[in-house]
């Protein structure tokens, strides 16, 4: 999934979660810097706003990402792979490339619709 060995160290990533509880943890900070970032924009928003609203310690917060920026990459590796599966499945179903076209554009624009700050990132 994420940046492994020394991806890591070169990404914002400072560990990548491998337990359920340390997964969710990730999870809900991801999920509340993105409410953040749309609500009052990437710039206004700090890491301890981000922390607080996870339910989480900063420290907690710094146990995985150094910056927001790093919370953005993180954002940003999820969506790709998300997007990138979708696109294997919507390829493995239809040959026809304008429609593997068509298709992977509703799903980008679906998504959207679903996760506003899919639209920030892309």
């Amino acid at each position: 999934m994420f940046c492994q060995g020394a991806e890591v160290e070169k990404s914002g990533f400072r560990r990548v979660p491998k337990q359920a509880r340390a997964r969710e943890r990730f999870t809900k900070i991801l999920e509340e810097a993105s409410k953040l970032f749309i609500e009052k924009g990437f710039d206004s928003t700090t890491t301890n706003e981000i922390a607080t609203r996870a339910d989480i310690s900063i420290g907690s917060l710094y146990q995985y990402f150094t910056n927001k920026e790093a919370i953005v990459e993180a954002m940003m590796t999820q969506t790709l792979e998300t997007f990138g599966n979708a696109l294997d499945r919507i390829s493995q179903a239809v040959t026809d490339p304008a429609a593997v076209l068509a298709g992977s554009l509703r799903y980008g624009v679906e998504r959207s619709l679903v996760e506003p700050a899919l639209a920030l990132l892309l």
